[in-house]
């Protein structure tokens, strides 16, 4: 059954990316990335995948835009561009991901964990549990694979992150630096108040070092479900906020502060990346979310 499942999954993608094929895009799509290496980490993504990706961007007429023209593009100029985020800020977008963007003479944001700057990625190992009750849980379905998922866990809080000398000189080269909060908490499990917090001393501690306006936020896990943190983000002055690939509830469909990211993995074909950059890809999400909806499924979030 889940091979039949898998085969229309693909028939229906097939048949959004080709309706997507006949229609401008209204709004600029936005691809996620988390780290650009080649240890094989579960966010990682190996230097010749990445390469591919943005040749296929560069073969295809694509441009990448900054935050700024990101919000500011009239939906009759958003054809053939892309905006290519990163999320937690990890070292290798300096050793790895920088040499390959400026040899494609391509730019992007990278969303930081101010707490975290020239750190470990040690979050993991605080939020353990509810990344296994969360995120793992729907992926591991015996006592061996989620042993295994808590070993990878380990591993990957050990990464290192950016210091702020190799973000001060990576801005020089294309990059922008936005907030992914202070600490990385997800926000569904915390209180008004630290929420607050952690939108208000993330933005400070980035407009103090780097000197420039913080307007885009990218919630931590993807994790967008607390019913008061739209509000906070308007109040805190931020443009906009950027989740994964789960699709907005409510009122939030078309709202810049939860704008849908399309997550890019090691196993992510070239066809996910053209179906991303077309507008069949939100007529697709939106059919999905329809039909999860009527199930009585939630999506889960997409990214650590």
């Amino acid at each position: 059954m889940s091979f039949v499942r898998n085969q229309i999954k693909q028939l229906a993608r097939l048949c959004f990316y080709g309706l997507g094929s006949l229609k401008r895009p209204s709004k600029i799509p936005v691809l996620m990335y988390h780290s650009i290496d080649d240890t094989g980490s579960v966010i990682s993504i190996s230097t010749r995948v990445f390469k591919k990706h943005l040749q296929y961007l560069k073969d295809h007429g694509f441009e990448t835009v900054s935050l700024d023209e990101y919000f500011n593009t009239p939906a009759s100029q958003t054809a053939n561009k892309v905006l290519i985020t990163f999320d937690d800020g990890y070292q290798s977008l300096f050793s790895q991901a920088l040499p390959i963007l400026k040899e494609f003479s391509y730019k992007a944001t990278v969303f930081l964990v101010t707490d975290y700057v020239g750190k470990n990625a040690e979050w993991i190992i605080r939020d353990q549990q509810i990344i296994l009750d969360k995120l793992v849980a729907q992926l591991a379905f015996s006592k061996e694979e989620m042993e295994a998922e808590v070993r990878k866990l380990k591993e990957l809080s050990k990464s290192k992150l950016l210091s702020w000398d190799e973000i001060r000189e990576m801005e020089k080269h294309g990059f922008e630096f936005q907030s992914h909060s202070h600490t990385h908490p997800f926000v569904s499990v915390i209180s008004v108040d630290e929420i607050k917090f952690e939108l208000e001393q993330s933005k400070s501690i980035l407009e103090e070092n780097l000197n420039k306006k913080v307007s885009a936020f990218a919630y931590p896990y993807t994790d967008c479900n607390h019913p008061q943190v739209t509000e906070l983000l308007a109040k805190i002055d931020y443009q906009g906020a950027f989740i994964g690939d789960q699709f907005p509830r409510g009122n939030h469909i078309g709202s810049n502060y939860q704008i849908i990211r399309l997550p890019l993995w090691e196993e992510s074909t070239l066809f996910d990346l053209a179906f991303s950059l077309s507008p069949g890809y939100h007529w697709y999400k939106v059919c999905v979310q329809k039909i999860k909806s009527k199930l009585g499924k939630n999506q889960p979030s997409t990214g650590y």
